[in-house]
């Protein structure tokens, strides 16, 4: 299961390398969900296939005694939110298909893809050609 962990962690940073480069064209959607509240969601197509990345928050619920007493090691009071982020394959119906295992290297994709998106090159362009 490790060398399958690599290739997701490597395909990812490779996403990021491609849109830092400009290759990869995200854009901005609005995403609604009743279980969760979704801060940010984008899309791109790659090679025929549509992917969605997504900046989320849920509620956390403490769990029932019996898995309290196994399983749980967190210590504070519940409910607590707690922030994730997202990455999936998605169909022409915007649905999903597949998501992948999460990994610390969507943080620096999502912060790739908002810095895209925002147009952060273009303004700092404009900002400094100003006189």
């Amino acid at each position: 299961m490790t060398e399958k962990k690599d290739k997701f962690v490597e395909a990812v940073t490779k996403l990021i390398k491609l849109t830092q480069e400009g290759k990869m064209k995200w854009s901005s959607v609005n995403l609604v969900r009743h279980d969760i509240k979704v801060e940010s969601a984008f899309i791109t197509k790659y090679k025929d296939r549509s992917m969605r990345l997504y900046k989320y928050v849920h509620e956390v619920q403490a769990p029932t005694p019996y898995v309290s007493g196994i399983f749980s090691t967190y210590k504070g009071e519940y409910p607590y939110w707690e922030t994730s982020i997202t990455l999936e394959f998605i169909d022409s119906n915007e649905l999903s298909l597949w998501k992948f295992p999460y990994t610390s290297a969507l943080i620096d994709l999502l912060q790739a893809v908002q810095y895209q998106v925002a147009e952060v090159d273009e303004f700092l362009d404009d900002i400094m050609a100003e006189k």
